[in-house]
């Protein structure tokens, strides 16, 4: 039997790695809305692309784990038809 003991890297890990402030100044936010962020253990999703950049120049690991991604189950979305553009006239 095998025990994964591995930590999940968090919203504050990624914090205490870059610091609070470095992330708010590239994001456009307060240090406080990094800070809230670091407290619930997940990045808006919106913010990903400017924090796994930081993350990248310093080195760290930015999983999509850190993010609040929204899920898609099989039943309610996989399978769904693809939306279609309307056509023009």
């Amino acid at each position: 039997m095998s025990n994964d003991t591995r930590h999940q890297i968090t919203a504050a890990d990624i914090c205490d790695a870059v610091g609070r402030q470095k992330i708010a100044e590239r994001i456009q936010r307060g240090r406080s809305a990094v800070s809230n962020a670091a407290v619930v253990g997940r990045f808006p999703a919106s913010w990903y692309l400017e924090v796994k950049a930081l993350c990248d120049e310093v080195g760290v690991e930015c999983p999509l784990s850190a993010f609040g991604f929204l899920e898609v189950s099989n039943e309610t979305g996989l399978d769904a038809a693809p939306i279609r553009q309307a056509e023009a006239s």
